[in-house]
């Protein structure tokens, strides 16, 4: 039961950042130059440190431990490229597109290994505990943020 209530909540935070985003975000973030939309669409990404809870619930509780650790630092490095990239960004740096793309790929492989290996080692949703809602809420937040990231490295520069 666990598990369809994780993908129900995880599904909808899916359609309601979607909608939210499609209504109000991308209208704004449609007017900007694209460096500065992908800067503020990175943010979520900048926050992506919250994965190191993953090294505490395989100490303290029975999480595999290679889905503790991938996830963790597959986080902390999409974080910290993230944060690099926003500040290329910010300062014009011409390594700021390739540090986004960098920052991007990094954060796409973690999410998708960390998903499977969550699956593939059964790790307990039951005993996330707090961190459900970083799951079910923030990953959403996430993956929208990674779609938009794109859209605008697609585009080109005005």
């Amino acid at each position: 039961m666990d598990t369809l209530v994780f993908n129900v909540q995880l599904l909808l935070s899916l359609v309601v950042y979607g909608l939210l985003g499609k209504w109000f975000l991308l209208p704004r973030l449609d007017r900007l130059p694209r460096n500065e939309a992908i800067l503020l669409c990175l943010i979520p990404q900048a926050f992506r440190q919250l994965g190191l809870y993953a090294l505490v619930a395989a100490t303290y509780q029975q999480f595999p431990e290679i889905w503790a650790k991938f996830t963790a630092f597959g986080d902390l490095a999409t974080q910290l490229t993230s944060l690099a990239a926003m500040v290329l960004l910010r300062v014009g740096s011409p390594g700021a597109i390739p540090m986004v793309w960098l920052a991007t790929v990094i954060g796409i492989v973690d999410t998708v290994i960390s998903l499977y290996l969550s699956g593939a080692t059964h790790v307990p949703l039951h005993s996330l505990y707090s961190a459900w809602f970083l799951s079910t809420f923030f990953l959403a937040t996430v993956a929208w943020s990674t779609i938009y990231v794109i859209r605008y490295l697609l585009r080109k520069p005005r």
